[in-house]
């Protein structure tokens, strides 16, 4: 684990619920944009003329 990841945790640890939930779906998010990059790239290098993937949708929130 990067010293970056271990602050980013501890700074984590301290927000409150709500705060935390909206950093997960931010993260969520990111982690949607970075995964369908990744395979736009993949796809694009085994069928150049693929249709580009679509940045995925704003997380939806979870029910309690």
């Amino acid at each position: 684990m990067t010293l970056r990841l271990q602050q980013a945790i501890d700074i984590a640890e301290l927000l409150s619920m709500a705060e935390k939930l909206e950093l997960l779906k931010k993260l969520s998010v990111l982690i949607q944009e970075a995964h369908a990059l990744e395979n736009q790239t993949e796809g694009e290098r085994s069928d150049p003329m693929k249709k580009p993937l679509q940045k995925p949708t704003e997380a939806q929130p979870l029910e309690h």
